[in-house]
């Protein structure tokens, strides 16, 4: 180290003794001080709640790293706003409840002709943005809500007010009317085209289409011009409704002694949605009553958390995610001939969805539980229609991660350490590594794994846990059970049941459960399933359970084990005797 840094250091030690300079602390306790503390804290510094806090107002995002320590305290979104938007920036997010926070997509405009599009509702409890790393720990997310904007209505118009605004505020600006005739030119002009409504960005919805202009009227012995064509509705950001189509211009009319009417122009096309973005509506042909179309509605994703592609989050502590709901925006409606309502938006994930790819990474220290009973969710899962994102989950740590509900992200699982429980249902090729437990009573649909090392042990204190896409069982693995009146159960309804390489590769433990006595309990149900190298050989007995041997049995698909109670010494002392005494009189009768 030079002289000149430790002179450096030394200052920099002088000044902290003398000082007390410490890390700022944003104690917050209310909205406002809240609100304060996010704007104004720098790089390194703590939010720390002194109690809880109910909004009175929105948040503003932060962009800093920071950690935000909720100290058991509750934010509560009064139903009406949105938790944390960190859209950069490291954060740690810590011992703080957070619900009734409600992430509401801005409606689409109506004001002009035809409807915008509705935004889309993004993260009720907490949105990570493309540039931020955040990390949750000890945390509860409940009954929080991610509501999709709903679309702009296209308006009903007369004939003379076409050429306005499209509905939305990135619309197309309507056609011009065309001119009248004249002596000289008798014949109307043509009306403008509409413009093409604006593209949402990022959540936002586009902008309704222009409304075409309507054709001039003749003058004597002219003929009406025709009207202008109405424009396109602008296509849905990320998650964006598409904005409705304008209405075409009606035609001029006729001068005396004209030949005839100006025709309208065509209708306009309604905007394509974003990624869950409802599309929006035709335009109506322009006449007296007829309408522009309606916005698509916005999509509703997380609930509880949305991730945008590009961030990362960490699952860290305990965690409780439940009850919380996302719902789509409603289309606009259109109630004019030949005109059309936007569709609705999408939902995806009522507890965290996470857009482009990537992969959740979860860590519980020992002795901690993760309950997330509202679903994960990535694009793939959500079923909606340009979706190509996939999420997978990394599960690390000693802690236990419970999986309840339908699970909907599509990547691959796996799990390094620590248990993993699926108590509902799940889509993602999960791969027990060494040192890692698959768990649960639900069922997994795609492939399963138990690597060298890898423990599978199913139910919850004893259950049943269900594959219905094949499960494969690597040298090194072992298997879990608790036997009794009821036992655990493995069923593979579907796919290839695959054994270990090796005689004697998998390792079977036993404990017991209520009931437990002598007799054959099934371990592993194959029934509809194909078996590959799977046979009796392939299972060694580890740990058993006192007074009992256990023999292992295979009939068709279907694995078992047979407990036969061992008996007791004094058991085989009586033997003995009744053996010594019947050897003992055949001799006397024998003398005799």
């Amino acid at each position: 180290m030079s002289r000149f840094r430790i002179i450096g250091l030394y200052f920099v030690g002088c000044f902290i003794a003398v000082t007390g300079w410490t890390q700022p602390i944003w104690n917050v306790s209310d909205t406002t001080s809240l609100q304060a503390a996010l704007s104004g804290a720098a790089t390194g510094d703590t939010i720390s709640f002194t109690g809880n806090i109910t909004l009175s107002g929105a948040l503003s995002p932060t962009v800093n790293n920071l950690t935000i320590n909720g100290n058991g305290y509750t934010l509560d979104g009064a139903g009406t706003y949105q938790g944390f938007q960190i859209t950069g920036g490291t954060v740690l997010l810590e011992n703080l409840t957070i619900q009734n926070a409600v992430a509401q997509g801005q409606g689409g405009s109506s004001a002009n002709i035809a409807g915008g599009g509705g935004a889309a509702g993004l993260g009720g409890g907490l949105l990570v943005g493309s540039g931020a790393n955040v990390t949750l720990a000890n945390m509860n997310f409940s009954s929080n809500q991610a509501l999709g904007g709903a679309g702009g209505i296209g308006r009903t118009v007369g004939g003379g007010n076409v050429g306005s605004d499209g509905g939305g505020p990135n619309s197309g600006t309507g056609g011009a009317f065309g001119g009248n005739g004249s002596a000289g030119s008798p014949n109307g002009g043509a009306g403008g085209n509409g413009a093409t409504g604006g593209s949402g960005g990022f959540g936002s919805g586009g902008g309704g289409g222009g409304g075409g202009g309507q054709g001039g009227n003749g003058a004597p012995g002219g003929n009406g011009g025709n009207g202008g064509s109405g424009g396109n509705g602008g296509a849905g950001g990320y998650g964006g409704g598409g904005g409705g189509a304008g209405i075409s211009g009606p035609g001029g009319v006729k001068g005396a002694g004209g030949f005839i009417n100006g025709g309208p122009g065509f209708f306009g096309f309604g905007g394509s949605g974003g990624f869950g973005g409802g599309a929006g509506g035709l335009g109506g042909i322009g006449s007296v009553g007829e309408t522009a179309g309606g916005g698509g509605g916005g999509l509703g994703a997380g609930g509880a958390v949305f991730v945008q592609s590009g961030g990362l989050l960490t699952l860290g502590g305990s965690l409780g995610i439940n009850a919380n709901t996302a719902t789509g925006g409603g289309g606009g409606g259109a109630s004019g001939p030949n005109s059309a309502p936007g569709t609705a938006g999408g939902v995806a994930g009522a507890g965290m969805f996470f857009s482009g790819s990537g992969s959740l990474a979860v860590n519980p220290a020992t002795g901690l539980t993760q309950t997330v009973s509202n679903p994960i969710t990535d694009e793939v899962g959500s079923g909606l229609a340009g979706g190509t994102g996939v999420w997978g989950l990394a599960k690390s740590g000693a802690g236990t991660l419970i999986l309840n509900g339908t699970q909907q992200f599509t990547g691959a699982t796996t799990i390094s350490a620590g248990t993993l429980k699926v108590n509902g249902t799940s889509m993602s090729a999960t791969t027990v590594q060494g040192g890692g437990t698959l768990g649960g009573s639900g069922t997994l649909s795609a492939l399963a794994t138990i690597e060298s090392g890898g423990v599978l042990a199913p139910g919850n204190s004893p259950g049943t846990i269900t594959f219905t896409s094949s499960l494969t069982i690597n040298d090194g693995a072992t298997f879990s059970f608790e036997l009794g009146s009821t036992s655990d159960l493995i069923l593979v309804t579907g796919g290839t049941l695959t054994g270990p390489a090796s005689a004697a590769g998998a390792t079977f433990n036993f404990a017991a459960a209520g009931g437990f006595g002598a007799g054959t309990y099934t371990l592993i149900d194959g029934t509809g399933a194909t078996l590959s190298g799977f046979d009796l050989t392939d299972f060694t007995l580890g740990t058993g359970i006192g007074g009992y041997n256990f023999s292992f049995g295979l009939t068709g698909n279907v694995l078992s084990v047979t407990a036969t109670a061992i008996p007791e010494p004094s058991t085989y002392a009586a033997l003995f005797g009744a053996c010594a005494l019947g050897l003992a009189g055949l001799a006397r009768r024998r003398r005799a």
